[in-house]
This record gives structure tokens, C-alpha cells and sequence, in this order.
């Protein structure tokens, strides 16, 4: 049978409707897969945003607990020291006390009996016999002079006797922390900050000579010791207080980094006879210096 026209075309049309409806389903398919993509890109963009928030949530916590650790770092440094500062007075009270003793048993061993004399002799020497001993005869100046470092050396024995005999007894050994910190100011330049745990009135130069500004005194010396190591100038030294405490403050240059060792080294020596007899050590113990600044009140 012999194809027409009417069915060649009919096998046309059946091809493109059948071509066509797969590819309306094929659109329609896409078109959904698309609408899904957008609906997922739209989420994952709400996701976004919300991670970015929590991010910037998460540093604005990270930078208040920056700040909350050097609060509390500060709080810590200066609660511990005004303890010790405490400790130190309490010490200075107590070597007082053995010093007064000392000095009461010296007083009733030179108001009587031969050692009164001897002292009296010593005195009579030093006032009338020295000034002449020149003018004397040689062998007379030498059996008078061996006469009297005989007569000092039995004095001195007898001090040392007496003074032993008093309690030194002042509660143990006591370590006290001398806290300091450096910071660049500007190029070359370290500001040397340093806290310690005695009153802040001990630099007055009414104050009398006692354990708080012996402790002072060793601080100053470490402090110079330091500059000379590193064959820099004296320091000029600026004394003030802080929350009840002694601060010291000096600008020193060209340190190269070496001023925290160094200082470290320095303070970390024996200790000084007086502050050894007393039994009083000192650590040092450098920190951070924003640690040793008051908290500022921040507000985000």
C-alpha cells in the first residue's frame, strides 16, 4: 500500500508531540529543580548571616573576656600584694620589738658592774687619749692603742653576748613578691613600672629607717645594679602610690630587651643583711603590663 501525504504528515505531528511533551516535562522538571536550588540558596544564605552574627558575637565575647581576664589579673595582683603588704608591716612591727629588746639589754649591761666601766674607760679613751696619742712616745702610743683594741674587743664580745641572748624570733621566714612590667612607650624607650608590697608613704624622707623601706632600698639598688649592667645612666626614679601601695616608675632607653631579665636577675639575689636578719625574702615577679593598669569600663 503506497504512503500518503496525510499519513507521512500524521507520523510528523505524532513525532512532535511526543517530542514535545517530553520536553514540557523536562522544563516543568528543571524549573522545579531550580525552585528548589533557590529555595536551598535562599536558606543557606539566611545561614549565612546568622553565622556571620554569631561570629561577630563570638569575637565581641573573646574581646570582653580579654578584658575580664586583665580585671581580674589586676584585681589578683593588687589583692595579693596589699596581703603581703600587710605581712610586711606585721614583720616590721615584730623586728622592731627584737631591736628594742636588744637595745633595753644593752642598756642594763652597760649601767653596771665591769662592763659600765669598760665602757666608760672605751669613751674616756676616744675623748682624751686619742687625740694626744701622736705627741706620745712610741712604745707608750703602742702598749695604750693595744690596750684599747683589747679593751673594744672585749666590748664588742660583750654586746654580741648580750644581743644574742634576746629572741630574734620574728614568726619564720616571710617571701614577698616584688611585682614590675616594662612597655614601649616610643622607639627605644621602656617605662619600667614596679609595685611593692609596702605602704605607699615609705619613700617619704620623714620616714625612719625600718623593714618596709629597707625592702624600698633593695628594690632601688636592684634597680641600679640593672642600668649598670647594661651600662646604661642612673635612672631617675619617680615614687607615688597606687591603691595603698608603693609604685616606682622610670623611662629607660636602649635596654635592647634586656632590662626585664636583667632586673629579674638582680632582684633574685641574696637579699640585704638587714632584710636576711629579719627574715624577709623578695621574689620578683615580672607580668604583662596592662596587668598593672587600672581596668578601663568598656561598653559595646
Amino acid at each position: 500500500m503506497m504512503l500518503s501525504v496525510r499519513d507521512a504528515l500524521g507520523d510528523v505531528v505524532a513525532w512532535e508531540q511526543g517530542n514535545r511533551a517530553r520536553h514540557v516535562a523536562e522544563t516543568e522538571e528543571t524549573a522545579g529543580q531550580l525552585h528548589q536550588l533557590e529555595a536551598a540558596l535562599a536558606s543557606l544564605k539566611q545561614q549565612i548571616v546568622a553565622v556571620e552574627r554569631h561570629q561577630e558575637e563570638l569575637g565581641r565575647r573573646a574581646r570582653k573576656l580579654q578584658q575580664e581576664a586583665v580585671a581580674k589579673s589586676y584585681r589578683a595582683i593588687f589583692g595579693a600584694l596589699t596581703e603581703q603588704s600587710m605581712a610586711v608591716r606585721d614583720r616590721s612591727l615584730a623586728w622592731n620589738s627584737v631591736l628594742e629588746a636588744r637595745e633595753r639589754a644593752l642598756e642594763v649591761l652597760f649601767s653596771e658592774g665591769e662592763a659600765q666601766v669598760k665602757l666608760a674607760e672605751h669613751h674616756q679613751f676616744k675623748r682624751q687619749v686619742e687625740p694626744t696619742l701622736a705627741s706620745l712616745p712610741d712604745s707608750y702610743r703602742v702598749l695604750l692603742v693595744k690596750h684599747h683594741q683589747e679593751q673594744a674587743a672585749e666590748l664588742e664580745r660583750l654586746r654580741e653576748d648580750a644581743v644574742s641572748s634576746v629572741s630574734s624570733d620574728v614568726g619564720g621566714e616571710l617571701t614577698v613578691e616584688i611585682v614590675f612590667a616594662s612597655d614601649i612607650v616610643e622607639d627605644g624607650v621602656e617605662l619600667l613600672m614596679l609595685v611593692l608590697p609596702v605602704e605607699d608613704d615609705v619613700h617619704s624622707p620623714s620616714r625612719k629607717p625600718d623593714v618596709q623601706t629597707w625592702v624600698m632600698d633593695r628594690v632601688v639598688s636592684a634597680v641600679g645594679a640593672s642600668c649598670e649592667v647594661l651600662r646604661l645612666p642612673a635612672p631617675q626614679l619617680a615614687f607615688g602610690g597606687h591603691q595603698g601601695l608603693l609604685a616606682i616608675e622610670t623611662e629607660i632607653t636602649n635596654t635592647h630587651g634586656k632590662l626585664l631579665a636583667t632586673l629579674t636577675e638582680e632582684l633574685g639575689r641574696p637579699s640585704s643583711r638587714d632584710l636576711s636578719q629579719c627574715e624577709l625574702r623578695l621574689l620578683p615577679c615580672p607580668v604583662a603590663p596592662d596587668q598593672l593598669l587600672p581596668p578601663e569600663e568598656t561598653h559595646e
